[in-house]
């Protein structure tokens, strides 16, 4: 496998994951997630960046090749796709995150999930998970 072929996967499927991200925030309304505050431009943002992710990744080169022939084989692939996927949320969240200021909640979150990011941002909801944790140990160490 060849270092260009993975990292160009790695990047187009960020890429993808980061255009899915902002079409889902459109019909699960998590506004905390969504980088852009109208529906269309989200939508239209989305679409935009699933399509040039495709484009970029199977125009720029030959990449229907074989994973013995130097290409990437599923394993990798899979593990590829979750990372990129994976930092798509965190980079969206955190930009979001800074972007957007949120309200401040008093309300500790028993479950974190998506459903979280309709009322506050990423960092918003584990800054208030640190908080809670921090003052159940200090008040456990009294």
């Amino acid at each position: 496998v060849t270092y260009s072929f993975a990292l160009d996967y790695f990047l187009c499927c960020f890429i993808a994951c980061v255009g899915v991200l902002q079409i889902a925030t459109i019909s699960s309304k998590l506004t905390y997630l969504s980088l852009f505050g109208k529906a269309v431009s989200r939508y239209l943002f989305g679409y935009g960046l699933l399509v040039s992710s495709a484009t970029l990744f199977f125009l720029s080169e030959e990449r229907n090749i074989d994973d013995s022939s130097g290409g990437l084989d599923a394993n990798e692939q899979a593990v590829l796709f979750v990372v990129s996927a994976f930092c798509s949320f965190l980079v969206t969240g955190t930009i979001c995150s800074l972007r957007v200021k949120a309200h401040r909640e008093n309300r500790i979150h028993e479950k974190i999930s998506l459903s979280t990011l309709k009322s506050n941002t990423l960092i918003g909801v584990y800054r208030c998970r640190w908080t809670y944790w921090k003052e159940s140990i200090l008040r456990y160490l009294k």
